[in-house]
């Protein structure tokens, strides 16, 4: 009497991580990720919108506007700041989408 032994496939395909997650993933593992940037400290996404619950968070993104630029959100703005200066053209974000750092400059 033959037993038949089944098959197992031993390949898994592999599909290539998006460019937003591969560019936020580059992003806080860069150098500032180390000394308190966007890959170390309080950092934690609220997963449900802007503003809903009750610890205020600070995005950082591009512009608010740009939600898809984010790379990172923080219930410490200290912890958004150093992030903001570890990656330039980026900007510190409340709940309610006023940058709050770096301060933007208004031309009198």
């Amino acid at each position: 009497m033959s037993t038949m032994i089944p098959t197992i496939p031993t390949a898994v395909a592999m599909t290539a991580p998006s460019t937003s997650t591969a560019k936020a993933t580059n992003i806080a593992n860069n150098n500032c990720a180390n000394s308190g940037g966007c890959g170390g400290g309080s950092r934690g996404n609220s997963g449900s919108g802007e503003g809903s619950g009750t610890v205020p968070f600070y995005r950082v993104r591009q512009s608010w506007d740009k939600k898809k630029t984010q790379i990172a959100a923080f219930t410490k703005l200290e912890n958004a700041k150093n992030c903001v200066d570890c990656n330039p053209g980026f900007a510190a974000f409340d709940d309610a989408g006023n940058q709050v750092y770096p301060k933007e400059v208004t031309q009198s």
